[in-house]
């Protein structure tokens, strides 16, 4: 049989696409052999000499579970200062298949959320520990907005105000892709505003203070919902306004001597 020659931007596509599974699990293993080499050492270090004494193993056991946490994640904060971050726009593949500069930093950003969201055992302990210092003053600067009962992808171009609910199940993202190629816009949602459970917040929107968003919307891109209005559907749509929060007002009267 003859063999089907295939194009050349297709075969450097499929490279482009092994280079970054090779990347990935690199990383991947960078921070989980920093992890266990930490969790490792405590273990070794804190282990009674009689096994018999089970309350100390498990004190040990319990310290290098939490030291490989920690070590984990400062490994994935120093990977996310070397890492840059992905700028808003709209990228293209060129004539030969080569991804151009920004997509290939918006696919290691994506490498470092997925090291972060499907990090391997004792993952339980991170949505704690991040929400701690030291790393409560890192991780929200560094990686951006974070959720435990949604999924915020591109945190990084997401910004969410104040008091703000995420119902559960809701989707935000800030890229997409279409026949223009790949599109990163940045997310904005105010504050006090409540989102219903297994909404999608698309790039681009911008979501005014104290809004409200029904149950199962999809607000599509570029979507711009001022404040204090009821939107919902599929594309999302103004429902109804609701009434501003009315501020107390203040005593100006003179307290009696």
């Amino acid at each position: 049989m003859r063999a089907i020659a295939l194009p050349e931007a297709m075969m450097q596509l499929g490279l482009g696409r092994k280079l970054v599974i090779l990347v990935y699990l690199s990383a991947y293993l960078l921070v989980l052999g920093v992890g266990l080499s930490a969790a490792l050492w405590v273990f070794m270090a804190l282990k009674p000499d009689d096994p018999a004494r089970i309350l100390p193993l498990s004190w040990a056991i319990i310290a290098a579970i939490i030291t490989f946490c920690y070590g984990y994640l400062i490994t994935l904060l120093v990977l996310r200062l070397i890492v840059p971050k992905s700028r808003p726009g709209v990228y293209r593949l060129t004539g030969t298949g080569r991804p151009p500069k920004q997509i290939v930093v918006f696919a290691m950003n994506n490498l470092l959320l997925r090291l972060r969201l499907t990090a391997p055992f004792a993952t339980s302990l991170f949505p704690v520990l991040i929400k701690l210092p030291p790393l409560s003053w890192l991780y929200g600067r560094l990686f951006g907005p974070d959720s435990a009962v949604s999924y915020i992808l591109d945190p990084y171009l997401v910004t969410i105000g104040k008091n703000t609910q995420l119902g559960f199940g809701t989707l935000v993202l800030a890229h997409f892709y279409d026949n223009r190629g790949l599109m990163l816009k940045p997310v904005r949602i105010g504050d006090r505003v409540v989102i219903g459970a297994d909404s999608i917040i698309c790039p681009g929107a911008e979501i005014g203070n104290g809004s409200v968003l029904q149950i199962r919307s999809v607000v599509y891109p570029d979507t711009l919902i001022p404040p204090n209005e009821y939107w919902g559907g599929n594309p999302a749509q103004k429902i109804k306004d609701l009434m501003p929060p009315v501020k107390p007002e203040k005593d100006t009267r003179t307290n009696p001597r």
